[in-house]
């Protein structure tokens, strides 16, 4: 299967995201991982694009391939909170350490929320990254454990 066939068959579908699903029609296609990337974007919505990261396939794209979906997808502040709590903690910490992705769809004060039941190295990346949000300090100090607030 060419490009071509392969837009075509994206355009008549009626769920694209179960094409990106089927491996066995990725396999039958010649492309590189740009083109793919770029198929994505323009054929799945912000939601459908952050379903598709939780497929072990996609999950084993480069952290660049996977960060430039995250920094692309766009929700209604705070809409995706409980989609995100739901996903696996390495999918869960790519999406919480891409700032931009973060501050464009969520309330500062959100991010100790998605990132309560991350273990406390990823916590202190997080506090690190977001140092300058008062809010994600006081919200991460909060969901430390007793030992751990004593030596904050």
């Amino acid at each position: 299967m060419d490009l071509q066939d392969f837009n075509d068959l994206l355009k008549s579908a009626d769920n694209k995201l179960s094409i990106f699903t089927d491996f066995t029609v990725l396999q039958n296609i010649n492309f590189d991982i740009n083109e793919l990337i770029e198929f994505i974007k323009s054929n799945l919505s912000s939601k459908e694009i952050l379903n598709l990261l939780n497929y072990e396939y996609y999950q084993q794209l480069s952290n660049s391939a996977k960060n430039e979906l995250i920094t692309f997808m766009e929700f209604p502040m705070d809409s995706a909170v409980f989609d995100i709590l739901v996903l696996n903690n390495e999918l869960k910490k790519m999406l919480l350490t891409n700032k931009t992705f973060i501050l464009k769809n969520f309330n500062a004060n959100m991010i100790p929320l998605l990132c309560g039941s991350m273990d406390e190295e990823t916590k202190e990346k997080i506090l690190q990254l977001y140092s300058d949000e008062k809010d994600v300090k006081i919200g991460i100090y909060k969901d430390y454990t007793d030992e751990k607030k004593l030596k904050f």
